[in-house]
Protein backbone atom coordinates (compact mmCIF):
# COMPACT_ATOMS: atom_id res chain seq x y z
CA UNK A 1 0.00 0.00 0.00
CA UNK A 2 1.45 3.30 -1.02
CA UNK A 3 1.88 6.53 1.22
CA UNK A 4 -0.94 9.12 0.49
CA UNK A 5 0.44 12.22 -1.65
CA UNK A 6 1.13 14.98 0.34
CA UNK A 7 1.01 18.31 -1.35
CA UNK A 8 4.66 19.95 -2.85
CA UNK A 9 5.49 23.00 -0.61
CA UNK A 10 6.56 25.65 -3.36
CA UNK A 11 8.51 28.79 -2.19
CA UNK A 12 7.64 31.94 -3.60
CA UNK A 13 9.27 34.45 -4.77
CA UNK A 14 8.27 36.30 -1.95
CA UNK A 15 9.87 33.84 0.36
CA UNK A 16 13.29 34.06 -1.68
CA UNK A 17 13.33 37.75 -1.03
CA UNK A 18 12.67 37.40 2.81
CA UNK A 19 15.16 34.31 3.01
CA UNK A 20 17.89 36.37 1.09
CA UNK A 21 17.02 39.17 3.06
CA UNK A 22 17.47 37.71 6.48
CA UNK A 23 20.85 36.14 5.00
CA UNK A 24 22.13 39.72 4.02
CA UNK A 25 21.39 40.88 8.07
CA UNK A 26 23.22 37.81 9.05
CA UNK A 27 26.17 38.24 7.23
CA UNK A 28 26.36 41.76 7.76
CA UNK A 29 25.86 40.63 12.11
CA UNK A 30 28.51 38.14 11.50
CA UNK A 31 30.74 40.28 9.37
CA UNK A 32 30.41 43.02 12.81
CA UNK A 33 31.37 40.12 15.35
CA UNK A 34 34.43 39.16 12.92
CA UNK A 35 35.48 43.17 12.69
CA UNK A 36 35.07 43.67 16.71
CA UNK A 37 37.21 40.24 17.40
CA UNK A 38 40.05 41.29 14.43
CA UNK A 39 40.13 45.15 16.64
CA UNK A 40 39.95 43.45 20.36
CA UNK A 41 42.94 41.08 18.95
CA UNK A 42 45.36 43.89 17.53
CA UNK A 43 44.98 45.86 20.48
CA UNK A 44 46.04 43.09 22.41
CA UNK A 45 48.58 42.67 19.83
CA UNK A 46 49.94 46.22 20.04
CA UNK A 47 50.15 45.98 23.97
CA UNK A 48 51.93 43.02 24.30
CA UNK A 49 54.73 44.33 21.12
CA UNK A 50 55.09 47.58 23.25
CA UNK A 51 55.16 46.07 26.26
CA UNK A 52 58.26 44.01 25.22
CA UNK A 53 59.88 46.93 23.27
CA UNK A 54 59.62 48.93 26.37
CA UNK A 55 61.46 45.84 28.35
CA UNK A 56 64.02 45.95 25.48
CA UNK A 57 64.52 49.75 25.65
CA UNK A 58 64.85 49.25 29.34
CA UNK A 59 67.54 46.56 29.24
CA UNK A 60 69.38 48.96 26.73
CA UNK A 61 69.83 51.87 29.26
CA UNK A 62 70.01 49.63 32.31
CA UNK A 63 73.18 48.12 30.00
CA UNK A 64 74.52 51.60 29.19
CA UNK A 65 73.72 52.54 32.70
CA UNK A 66 76.21 49.74 33.56
CA UNK A 67 78.72 50.25 31.01
CA UNK A 68 78.79 53.66 31.56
Amino acid sequence: MSEPAREIDYATKADIDVLRAEMKALRAEVKAEIAGVETRMMRTLYAVAAALLAGQVASVFALLRLLG
